[in-house]
Formats: structure tokens, sequence, C-alpha cells
């Protein structure tokens, strides 16, 4: 084509769609931009010139700045400026676009295409679209003279146009597919790299366990070691419960049912357990550690609890694995009154991160590189549920980073104050060195506990069922035990209306727990039955409810929220039967 098609015009530019961003993605989806010709599009182009009796028909597609011709018959060049492009008009509306005379169109009697080389007077383009509705560029014919057209014609255009779309869709569909492939890769990798560091992660406090159990019965370890002993036990016990709360946690969190338990939150008492939980560590690693409030605080806010500290813990233990021996680790707590707004600044001198690795912080089951995982242990998971969290609680987490000179994340909350709660500095405890419960027990029930009540406890683990049974016991209760729920019936038979309560395990075998519940409440059962399970999901308590049951206890079992649960539904049972 002359040169003249390039030189610069006072013509009116056709609009820029309103879809323009998704029109532009869905074109570079289809990977067709500046790649050979195809015999897929130039038989269609071929067809569509001897169709219509012209001598130029083009497949163009509209990129941003050009138009691109994937086929072109009659031509010798590939694409032209996009202002100069009847097809940029084209794409503008649903159906063909006919220009009979472009000398005689205020929109195309200056264009270079008609004042010079090829000098277009005729065009007729049908708009190519994806399912999607993207409109990505036309099929068109064009002629040097003016013309007529009639419906057949057009008719006949509009069905090469629609096998010209079908090989755009093909290609699209194509690219989704790649894509979904890669995201399928990617993502079992990240899993099969999940579950080995899981399995580093899991056996490690097992090794620990089971190797301090055997420590413990050897005759040779005094009482001091023995306690020493029972709190390694302990700590690896619990490291072990987060590990499995971050699985289901993230779990709950993709399928939408992790909901928020809101209540009131000392931000003094909250600062002063997270750094209870976490200075064992920092000493452990030669870390050092502090705590402080930088501002005037709310002395209490509205959020959920559990959450917040299940965030800080996460993000300080984090700092801390990642700052090697004589570094330092920060959290600081700040309010600002303009919005309302409390931060939460955990900052460390640890290793760092490039921007890179900030960008994919976040997914679950990815950690900055691969070699991290090996370096400092972890899953994967905990970075991905705190963002998650953040967000669930009407926040955010800020990261900045550079490498090799440590990491600041910056959990960001709504304060949530209730009406008249007053503003101070509070100091932190940091001679506390374990966690303050900050809900109150029921003195009532921690006094009274379970004296006079008969329980009957159905769980086939008879290592839970033994524990369960000696929790209960200690709180003054008569135990019965049974290990599925064909037992458990034959026990309420014989017994009746004994029972204060029944305790009632979900998963057993020969009758599980949705099974004994209908026959228990078919015979007769008025007294409270409290299930236990291990599946904390809102869908399984939903399920709880709807079969019979009268509240829901999770595992791994908590001697006081135990005591506490069965203590109150006792003392209900107790006021209705008066």
């Amino acid at each position: 084509m002359a040169t003249s098609i390039l030189k610069v015009c006072r013509m009116p530019s056709a609009p820029i769609p309103g879809n323009e961003h998704a029109r532009l993605l869905g074109l570079r989806s289809c990977g067709l931009l500046d790649t050979p010709s195809e015999p897929a599009f130039d038989n269609l182009t071929a067809l569509a010139c001897r169709v219509c009796g012209a001598p130029i028909a083009i497949v163009s597609l509209i990129d941003e700045g050009r138009q691109w011709f994937k086929s072109v018959v009659g031509l010798d060049v590939r694409e032209t400026p996009r202002e100069q492009a009847f097809c940029a008009w084209a794409i503008l509306g649903d159906d063909i676009m006919v220009v009979p005379d472009a000398r005689g169109d205020p929109r195309f009697e200056d264009n270079p295409l008609v004042t010079g080389s090829p000098g277009m007077r005729f065009y007729a383009g049908v708009p190519l679209r994806l399912s999607t509705g993207a409109k990505l560029g036309t099929l068109c014919v064009i002629d040097t003279r003016p013309r007529n057209v009639t419906p057949e014609w057009m008719a006949d255009l509009r069905m090469i146009a629609r096998q010209a779309e079908a090989q755009l869709e093909l290609r699209y569909r194509a690219h989704l597919l790649d894509e979904c492939v890669r995201a399928a890769q990617e993502a079992a990798r990240a899993k099969s790299s999940f579950v080995a560091n899981m399995s580093h992660e899991l056996r490690t406090p097992l090794t620990a366990i089971t190797g301090f159990v055997d420590l413990i019965g050897d005759a040779s370890t005094n009482e001091a070691q023995r306690r020493e002993y029972l709190g390694v036990i302990r700590r690896n016990g619990e490291h072990l419960l987060g590990l499995l709360n971050n699985v289901l946690d993230h779990a709950k969190i993709e399928a939408g049912s992790l909901e928020p338990e809101w209540m009131p939150c000392v931000p003094a008492t909250k600062l002063s357990n997270v750094r209870a939980i976490v200075v064992g560590k920092a000493h452990e690693k030669g870390v050092n550690l502090t705590v402080e409030a930088r501002t005037e605080l709310p002395e209490r806010f509205i959020t959920d609890r559990l959450r917040l500290r299940q965030i800080l813990i996460n993000l300080v233990s984090n700092a801390i694995k990642f700052t090697p021996e004589g570094g330092s680790v920060s959290l600081e707590a700040f309010y600002t009154p303009s919005n309302d707004t409390l931060h939460f600044s955990v900052r460390d001198t640890g290793i760092g991160m490039t921007a890179e690795q900030i960008a994919g912080l976040f997914k679950p089951f990815s950690q900055a590189e691969s070699s991290t995982s090996r370096r400092f242990g972890g899953t994967g998971l905990g970075l991905s549920i705190s963002k998650s969290l953040a967000e669930l609680l009407g926040g955010r987490i800020k990261v900045e980073s550079e490498s090799g000179r440590g990491s600041t994340f910056t959990l960001e909350l709504p304060a949530r104050s209730e009406p008249g709660v007053k503003l101070t500095r509070p100091s932190i405890n940091c001679d506390q060195t374990h966690f303050i419960p900050e809900d109150r027990p029921d003195e009532t029930v921690l006094r009274e506990h379970l004296a006079g009540h008969t329980v009957l406890l159905v769980e086939d683990g008879l290592d839970n069922q033994r524990l369960i049974s000696l929790f209960l016991r200690r709180a003054g209760a008569e135990v019965e035990t049974a290990v599925d729920g064909v037992k458990a019936l034959a026990a309420y038979q014989k017994a009746k209306k004994t029972f204060s309560i029944i305790l009632l395990d979900i998963q057993m075998p020969v009758m599980d727990g949705y099974q004994t519940i209908r026959l228990l409440r078919q015979q007769g059962a008025t007294m409270p039955i409290i299930a236990l399970t291990a599946n904390a999901t809102k869908e399984e308590r939903d399920l709880c409810r709807d079969a019979g049951f009268d509240d829901f206890a999770t595992k791994p079992i908590e001697r006081q929220k135990l005591i506490e649960l069965c203590g109150r539904w006792a003392g209900q049972e107790a006021k209705a039967g008066a």
C-alpha cells in the first residue's frame, strides 16, 4: 500500500467501545495477533470475494492502536492505524455496517484510505464477536467503486462471518483451556509441595511427643524432668492442633462458611496475650521481641477476638521464623481517630522479600520461594488464611518489604468502638508468661460442676472415651459409657430418664450419631443431647441442630469448656424437672 495510508488527517475517529478493556483482553486471549496466515481464515476471505464480487476482503482485528489483518485478499499490507479503520466503526454496532460510497460519508470522506491508495469507496463489515459479547474485529469486503447491496448478498456475508466467528471462538476456548490446564498444574505442584511440607510439619512435633512420652516412662527420669517433658508434649500437641486448624480454616474459607463471632475485645489484653504466646519462640531463636502501644487505643472494640489473635500470632510467629538470631521483631498498635481504624504493625529485621515474592505471598499453599519451606518450615497457608480473616473482619493486611532488609506487615481493622469508650495508652505486661482467657467463665458452673448428675458418654474412640470420662468424673458427674449407637440405645432403655445429659459422638461404627439421636428422640429421650465431633464447620452445626441435638462440642475437647457446657445444660434440665 502507498505511504499515503499513514499520513495524518482531520477525519473523525471512531469512539472507543465501553467494554474496551474486556474486548482487548478477549482479543489477546485468542492468540492470533501477529501470527502467520492460516487456511481456516484465508478460505473465508477468498469465499467472501467470490460471493460478493469484491476485489478486497479482510478478517480485521482491532487492536489498541491499529487494525491488524489476520487474513487479507487484494491488499499487500497487514495493518493500518486504528483511527483510519472503517472496522473500528463497524464493531460499535451489532449488525453489518454498509458504506455505499465513502466519499459521501462525513466519517470517511477525508480518510487516507479513501483519498489515497487503495481508493476505497464501498465497505461492508460484519462484527466478529466472542460468546462473551466482545467484538474483536470484522469480516469485511471492500471495493474501489460505489455499490449497493441486496438482502441476499448481506445474508451471504453474515453466514461467512459466522464461520470466522467460530474460528475466533475456537481459539479463545483453546486459550481458556490452556489457562485452566496451567492453573491446574500449578495448583497440583503447590498442593504436592504443601503435602510434603505438611508431612514434615506433622512428623516433627509427633517425633517430639512420642520421644518424650518414652522418656516419661523411663525409670531414670525424675519428677522435675517429667514435668519438663510434659510441657514439651503439650507445646508440640498445641502446634499440631494449630496446623490442623489452619487446614480446616482454609477449607471453611474456600467454602464461604466461616462466620465471625462479634464481641468486645480489650486491645491491651490482646497484645499481652499475643506476647505471652510467642515470646518463648523468640527467646529460643535468640530474637528480641517488643510489644507496645504507640498511641492511645480504645479501651475495647468489637471484633472476633479469636480470629484477631490468630492473625496476630501468625504474623508475629512468621516474623520470628524469618528473622535470624540477634535480630528483632516488634508488634506495635496505634489508632487513627480520623478514620476510626486500629493498626497492628509487625516489623522484623529478617530476610525480607522482593516485589515478585510479595505478589505471590497470599496465595494458598505457597511461600516466597520453594526453598523457604525447606529452610524455615511451614505449610504455606498461614498468610493466605490471615488475609482472608482480615477481610472477614472488615480490614486488610498491607506489606512493605525489601530483600535482605526485613519486612513490615500491618493489619488494619475498623475500631467499631462502643459509645462512651475511652481512649487510653495501655502498658503491655511483659512479665505475663501464659495466656489469660478473655472470657470470664461461669463461676456457678465452675463451683458446682456436675455433682449429682449422670452423663451417658457415647464415644467409639477408647482413649477419648477415657479422657472425657475423667474430665466429667473430676467435675462430680457419674458417667456411663457406650462405644456405638446400638449400645447407647440399650443403655438408655435400661436407665430411661436417669441421665441428665447424653454426649453423643457423630462418627461411630454400627450406628452413627445422627441415626442414634433420631431413635433416642423417638423413644422419648427429652434430656439434653450434645454432639461430639471433629468437624467444626457451620454446616455440621446446622446438621446437628436439624437432627435434634441441643448443642455442639468440637474435638479436641477442652476440659473447662466441656464442663461449662454440660453444667449449663444439666442446670437447665434440673430446672425443667423441678
